[in-house]
C-alpha cells in the first residue's frame, strides 16, 4: 500500500492511472489513494475512480461524503459518474434527496440518467419524481420518465410514450 500511495503521489498522470487500475485489478483495499483520485487535478483520474467506486462498495464514510459532494459539481461528466457510484453508498431516501435536487439544476441527460435509475425503485417511492420527469420540456428526460412509468405499469404513459417515440426530435 505504502508503495502505492508512492506511485499514486506523481506528476505523472499514467502512473497515477495505472495505480488505479491495479487497485482494481488485485481488488485492493486503498480507499485513501480513492480518495484522492476522487479529487484530482485530473478529470481521467477523476472518472476512473467514479467508475472504481461503482463497481466494489467500500465502507468509507469518507468516500461517501466525496461521492454525495461530487453529485452536484459542475462539470456534467463528473456529475454523471458520481451519480452513477453513489447508489452502492446510500439508501433509496437518500437517494431520492439527491436526484430531487439534481432535477432542479441539471440539464436533460442528467434527468434522463434519474429516469433511468428510478426503475430499480418501488413504484411508491418513484412515482413522484417520475411523475415530475414525464411532464419535463425534454423530449429525451419525458420519454426515459414515461419508459420507466410504464415499466412500473402505468398503462396510461403507453400513448404519450408512442407520441414521443414517433416525434422526429428523438433519436431511436
Amino acid at each position: 500500500n505504502d508503495l502505492l500511495k508512492l506511485l499514486f503521489s506523481s506528476e505523472k498522470e499514467l502512473t497515477r492511472l495505472n495505480v488505479l487500475e491495479r487497485i482494481e485489478l488485485l481488488k485492493m483495499n486503498c480507499d485513501e489513494i480513492l480518495i484522492e483520485a476522487l479529487i484530482d487535478d485530473s478529470k481521467l483520474i477523476r472518472l476512473n475512480a467514479f467508475e472504481m467506486c461503482g463497481s466494489i462498495k467500500r465502507n468509507s464514510p469518507q468516500l461517501k461524503s466525496m461521492l454525495m459532494k461530487s453529485t452536484a459539481e459542475e462539470d456534467q461528466e463528473i456529475r454523471n459518474a458520481a451519480l452513477k457510484a453513489i447508489g452502492l453508498y446510500v439508501n433509496n431516501i437518500e437517494l431520492i434527496a439527491i436526484y430531487t435536487k439534481l432535477i432542479e439544476k441539471s440539464d436533460d441527460i442528467v434527468k434522463a440518467q434519474i429516469a433511468i435509475g428510478l426503475r430499480k425503485f418501488a413504484p411508491t417511492e418513484a412515482l413522484p419524481l417520475l411523475t415530475l420527469l414525464s411532464q419535463d420540456k425534454g423530449i429525451i428526460v419525458s420519454t426515459q420518465a414515461h419508459i420507466s412509468l410504464y415499466l412500473m405499469c402505468e398503462e396510461k404513459s403507453a400513448v404519450v410514450l408512442a407520441k414521443n417515440l414517433l416525434s422526429q426530435e428523438i433519436p431511436l
